[in-house]
């Protein structure tokens, strides 16, 4: 939580009223030193974005975007994970940590890769937002931003990479932005990894960012790696990212079995509550929790539904797979991929327990 970011902060400013321009120039020109400075960027030099400040839902891993930005901007990581919801403003922020990046580290060199050459153009397009609202084009580029590249005139560069087993092995910048990792190939996405590298005293770093919809997909193993090394993990949901609901009747709102308390009216996020709703309407609950509430990808999407307990299944001292004790077998047969395939044994004081899963991934023909 940052309660005291308010228009106040930005009035509190030396060049507030005084244009935009002037307050991107000063933070160029002496860094960015804490939250308040990163803040009065955004919201007064850059304008247009709508970050939230918040941590609304009642996930203790859960964080507010804005934590996210202002850890990045100010240089306390370099490696990052972020899994956040759709509408997430996953690209957005991507756009606007590199435009800031380049626009005040030079010789910084950053490449950017989606799930597709689609995914990674969205990141790139973002960038003209502050190109526009700054009007600072003709002062920081060396020339106008090509389709795939944009130099700044003090050597920084940012790229754009289709995801294609060539294009990833070739640069090797400072930074790598990984767009919707969940959506690559893992090929591509284990070969990109190596790009980063180190040089002109600017230390190598990767940005991955994505929903986490694919049960045993590139984002479950990047999150597992991630744990395993200490590399910071950002989690936010639909929740940091909702506009205040203020002018809604609790008794009356739709959102309310969902809801995570009252303490949402000062939420100050940028999605609009209507637009959520109508998700309600149109999702499965099983997509609702996975891609908006960022619930964990696993079995409980399944046909046997929320059977499956780590922490019951899985200690040590739980029987293993017993050869004298029949087994039964419980198919997900709701063609996703992989198909799964549940080994059930009841023991006595236990109950069912599922000993053991089969996942198999479908081949590219169809077969099992």
């Amino acid at each position: 939580m940052f309660p005291d970011l308010n228009v106040q902060t930005i009035k509190e400013h030396p060049y507030f009223g005084v244009g935009q321009q002037r307050i991107v120039e000063y933070y160029r020109r002496h860094g960015l030193k804490s939250e308040k400075d990163v803040y009065v960027l955004t919201r007064a030099g850059l304008v247009d974005p709508i970050i939230g400040t918040k941590h609304n839902c009642k996930n203790d891993t859960h964080t507010s975007p804005f934590a996210f930005i202002a850890d990045v901007l100010l240089g306390k990581v370099d490696d990052y994970i972020v899994w956040a919801n759709r509408a997430g403003s996953k690209s957005y922020f991507a756009a606007l940590i590199t435009w800031v990046k380049s626009s005040f580290i030079p010789r910084l060199e950053t490449t950017i890769l989606g799930g597709s050459l689609e995914q990674s153009e969205k990141s790139y397009k973002a960038m003209n937002d502050f190109w526009l609202s700054t009007r600072l084009h003709d002062q920081y580029l060396k020339s106008d931003p090509m389709m795939r590249k944009t130099e700044w005139k003090w050597g920084s560069l940012v790229s754009v990479l289709a995801a294609g087993p060539k294009s990833v092995r070739g640069p090797h910048p400072n930074r790598l932005v990984m767009d919707e990792i969940d959506e690559m190939d893992e090929e591509i996405y284990n070969a990109a990894l190596s790009q980063p590298q180190s040089k002109y005293g600017i230390k190598a770093s990767i940005g991955r960012l994505s929903t986490n919809h694919k049960l045993g997909g590139v984002m479950d193993t990047a999150i597992q790696k991630a744990e395993e090394s200490g590399t910071r993990i950002y989690r936010w949901c639909i929740w940091e990212s909702l506009q205040s609901c203020r002018d809604y009747n609790c008794s009356t709102c739709k959102l309310s079995a969902y809801c995570p308390g009252e303490h949402m009216k000062q939420a100050d996020g940028y999605y609009l509550i209507d637009d959520f709703v109508q998700k309600l309407y149109e999702l499965s609950e099983s997509s609702l929790k996975t891609e908006w509430l960022c619930e964990k990808v696993g079995r409980d999407d399944l046909v046997y539904g929320n059977e499956y307990d780590e922490e019951i299944i899985s200690p040590l001292d739980t029987p293993g797979l017993n050869p004298n004790l029949s087994v039964y077998l419980s198919i997900d047969w709701g063609g996703t991929n992989p198909f799964s395939v549940g080994i059930w044994q009841r023991f006595p004081k236990i109950g069912w327990v599922r000993v053991e899963e089969t996942v198999v991934e479908k081949n590219k023909r169809g077969g099992g």
